[in-house]
């Protein structure tokens, strides 16, 4: 991929990222607390457009002056994409979670796979493995 995007749902900005870019994925040291982040996994579970949500530690985003704790999505296959930010959006908002940085990942994005690598799991549908007739 050539691009990125990324949005911030105070201000419903959408940033694209150029290729190359160094993006900086991790564990973050002080973990935004746990009472906050299962709040949050409790809504966005709710939604059934998200495939996974993860919480890393990501630096080098523009306009980042310091590493944060961004909410990367998985968007479910056939979500309409700008919808789906303003449901995130006001979800961040009620939970009092902004200023928080949130990235929408098309499945198979190498950042994608980055985040989830981390360990850092706020959502993840199973998709099931056996179909019954």
């Amino acid at each position: 991929m050539d691009q990125l995007a990324a949005s911030c749902p105070m201000s419903r900005e959408t940033i694209v990222i150029e290729q190359p870019t160094r993006i900086f994925v991790g564990r973050p040291a002080t973990p935004i607390p746990a009472d906050r982040v299962e709040k949050l996994a409790a809504r966005l579970s709710a939604t059934r457009d998200i495939a996974a949500a993860y919480l890393p530690m990501i630096f080098g985003l523009p306009g980042q002056s310091s590493p944060a704790q961004v909410l990367v999505i998985e968007p479910a296959k056939g979500t309409d994409e700008d919808g789906l930010r303003a449901r995130i959006g006001e979800i961040v908002e009620s939970e009092a979670f902004t200023p928080i940085d949130v990235m929408l990942l098309a499945t198979g994005h190498p950042l994608l796979a980055d985040a989830a690598g981390t360990g850092c799991v706020v959502v993840v549908r199973r998709r099931a493995r056996w179909k019954f007739w």
